[in-house]
Order: structure tokens, then C-alpha cells, then sequence
């Protein structure tokens, strides 16, 4: 036993062999390490096909929830219908849901099994757009989407029921859950202000600290998570974690144009492009850290290609253009895909960071909005519930198999 024990600290490959081979059977050569041909199917399994990555259609009904769905146009890659099953699952079971209601879901063909969602806890990084669209998931799946503010047992170190009433006090750029008690899901919305690391937005912001990704990451959704675990008794370790920037960071560029006068229709420079690339793989690096061993997946941004609020921008209303979004676009596409110019820690973990397709599908969404920045429950809230569920069923699938 100590020999092995001994050869184990100084020849880890050897022992993986040894132990393959005393399975029996032909070693095959793959890399460096010398893989039995079953062992290597069992962690090589062929990827699941992504409809949401595939050319398609969106349709769009303002009256039919379930009509709001992306299809493929090939049939090689049907989209499963796991929002319609999800809430005849959900909604039924909820107190809140009317008896005519929950009779009407009932009687959908379900079509997609939904187990996968059952206890399960999901973190979405992002702005406003994330926190709409994760409370019109709530809103139909008949849910409580809740505020977690400072006085929060999650927060305030007091490891009370974590279920209380909404706090009227608490600011709309709070962290907020969602929680449907008849699935055991939770899904954490942690808000923060873009990838800006100089303070650019702070004296808006006072009362919501701390300020940058990192630091939101570190001090709200690390704390709220451990906290997640105590309380509820699972989802320290999320399933899947969702991560996404831009409206922010378009805003201050178009912000610092118009104050200099510069013309806001004017292409994004390759410098921004480049600083918000960076600044997108730092993000994820620092992500990886805060939720180790989590699938991390990049969702790619919508936003309307009409007059901003103008929140941002002191009342003017200028309108965003492809020739500015587009560029952030590509530059957050090739800090995940591209490991060129990565470090090897740097490709470690861009190697279990995924794409969630959401932002390119609702391009040319614009009529169906509920103010100049968000888009409404239908199509865009229910194309990103759909798209969250398949992307949930794929990591709990993928950790199964690896167990």
C-alpha cells in the first residue's frame, strides 16, 4: 500500500494507466495518458445539439405564451418546449395560481421532462434587461421575485427565514432572487454597472456599494450563496452561472461622445473594443474564482436599436446603432472563443465558459418593448426562459455524466 501510496505522489499518469488497465481491455493513446476505450466514451459523449446556436426563426404572439418560441429551420435540431413543460409543472402547485389557470396548463401535452430543474440554483450576472427578464420567468412560472437588500438574512448575518416580504425600501439595482417552491428553483439576478473600473457611474450608485464587477461578485454573490446553503440546504455551488455586460458600458461611451461633441453615430473604436474585451475575460476569470466548478455561460446582449432612456444621458435620447453594439459584441465573443493571446489559467477556464445565444435571436425585437431599454414577457422574456431551462438540463446533464 505505501509503494502505491509512493508511486502515486511521484507518477500520477502511471496510476491512472495502472487503473485503467486493471478494467481489462486494449488501452487506447489519448494526449499523454492512456485512455480504456469505455472510459473515454463515458467522458466523451457527443455534445447535445443547440438549436439555440443554430439558423432559425423566432415567432412571436402576443396572445399565446408558448407560441413565443425559437425553432431550427432544419428538423436535425428540434428546440424542446421546456418552458411549456416547466410551468405546467410550476404553476399548478402555486397558491397563487387561479383554478382555471392551473386546469388550462394541466391539459398541455408536456412533451419535455423538466426533473432536471428540481432543486437546483442558478446565478445571473447583469444589468436591468437580466433583472426583467428573470422576474417575467417568475411571473410565469408562478414564482416570488423578491429583493435581497442589506436587512436580507442573507446579507445581514442572521440565518432567519430567508422567504420574507419584499422590502419597499430596497433599491431596484439589489441583487433579487426568483424562487418557484414548486420546482425548489432558485435563481439568483446579482446586478452590477458594467465592466467600468474607474468609478465612472459611482455618484449614482452611492447607496448601492460596493461598485466594481469583482467586488460586487466577492462581497454580494459569494456571501449570498454561502448563505443560500445554510438556509436552504443546498446551492452553495450553482448549477449554472449566467454572465452578461454591455448596456452600461455602450451607455458611458455614448455618454462621453455626446459630452465631447462627437458624432454618437460614429462606428466604436477598435481601443473600446478592445479595452471591453479585456475586460470581459477578466470578468470570467474573476467569476470562476467566486463560483469554482460552476459552467459559467456568456450571454450575448439585446439591446433596442432606438432612442435610450435618458436616464443615462442627463434627458438627450440618443439612439443606439449596430456600428456600436456589434463591435462589443464580437470582442466579448472572442474573449471567450479566441485563447491566442490567453494565459494557460486563462484557458483553463474560458474552456468551461459557454455561449447563450439569447441577444443575437431578439435582434429586430424592437416593437415588442416595454420602455426603450427592456423587452417585454413576450417573445423576449419567454425566449430567455427557454433558453436558461435548456442551458440548466445541458450542465446538470453534463455533471451526471461526469459522476
Amino acid at each position: 500500500m505505501s509503494a502505491f501510496v509512493a508511486l502515486a505522489k511521484v507518477a500520477p499518469k502511471a496510476i491512472i494507466a495502472l487503473a485503467l488497465f486493471l478494467v481489462g481491455g486494449t488501452l487506447v493513446h489519448s494526449g499523454s495518458v492512456q485512455v480504456h476505450p469505455a472510459i473515454l466514451a463515458t467522458f466523451s459523449s457527443p455534445a447535445v445539439c443547440n438549436p439555440y446556436a443554430q439558423p432559425g426563426y423566432l415567432h412571436v404572439s402576443p396572445a399565446e405564451p408558448h407560441a413565443n418560441r425559437w425553432t431550427t429551420f432544419g428538423s436535425g435540431c428540434p428546440t424542446p418546449a421546456l418552458m411549456r413543460a416547466f410551468m405546467a409543472h410550476a404553476r399548478p402547485a402555486n397558491a397563487t395560481a387561479s383554478a382555471e389557470a392551473a386546469e388550462r396548463l394541466l391539459q398541455i401535452e408536456l412533451g419535455e421532462d423538466v426533473e432536471f430543474a428540481q432543486n437546483r440554483t442558478v446565478v445571473v450576472f447583469g444589468d436591468s434587461i437580466q433583472r426583467f427578464s428573470t422576474s417575467q420567468f417568475c411571473d410565469l412560472a408562478g414564482g416570488e421575485f423578491r429583493p435581497v437588500s442589506p436587512r436580507h438574512p442573507w446579507l445581514s448575518g442572521e440565518d432567519g427565514d430567508w422567504r420574507v416580504p419584499e422590502d419597499p425600501t430596497a433599491n431596484k439595482h439589489f441583487t433579487h432572487y426568483c424562487y418557484v417552491p414548486a420546482m425548489d428553483l432558485l435563481i439568483l439576478q446579482v446586478f452590477f454597472f458594467g465592466l467600468d473600473e474607474d468609478e465612472y457611474w459611482i455618484a449614482r450608485e452611492r447607496d448601492n456599494p460596493p461598485y466594481t464587477f469583482e467586488d460586487r461578485a466577492d462581497a454580494l454573490a459569494r456571501p449570498i450563496l454561502d448563505a443560500v446553503g445554510r438556509t436552504r440546504g443546498h446551492g452553495a455551488v450553482p448549477d449554472l452561472v449566467v454572465f452578461g455586460s454591455a448596456m452600461w458600458d455602450a451607455a458611458r461611451f455614448m455618454r462621453d461622445d455626446l459630452a465631447a461633441g462627437a458624432d454618437g453615430r460614429a462606428r466604436l473604436e477598435l481601443e473600446r473594443a478592445a479595452w471591453f474585451r479585456r475586460r470581459t475575460r477578466e470578468a470570467l476569470v474573476h467569476l470562476a474564482d467566486v463560483v469554482p466548478g460552476s459552467p459559467i455561460r456568456y450571454m450575448t446582449n439585446h439591446y433596442p436599436l432606438r432612442e435610450a432612456g435618458g436616464w443615462f444621458y442627463d434627458g438627450k435620447k440618443p439612439q443606439q446603432r449596430l456600428n456600436r453594439l456589434e463591435p462589443l459584441h464580437q470582442a466579448a465573443l472572442s474573449a471567450v472563443l479566441d485563447h491566442s493571446d490567453a494565459t494557460a489559467d486563462e484557458a483553463a477556464v474560458l474552456r468551461n465558459v459557454g455561449i447563450n445565444h439569447w441577444g443575437e435571436l431578439m435582434l429586430g425585437t424592437e416593437d415588442w418593448q416595454i420602455d426603450s431599454m427592456h423587452p417585454m414577457a413576450l417573445p423576449g422574456g419567454y425566449l430567455w426562459s427557454d433558453i436558461l431551462l435548456f442551458e440548466l438540463r445541458e450542465a446538470v446533464a453534463r455533471s451526471r455524466r461526469l459522476w
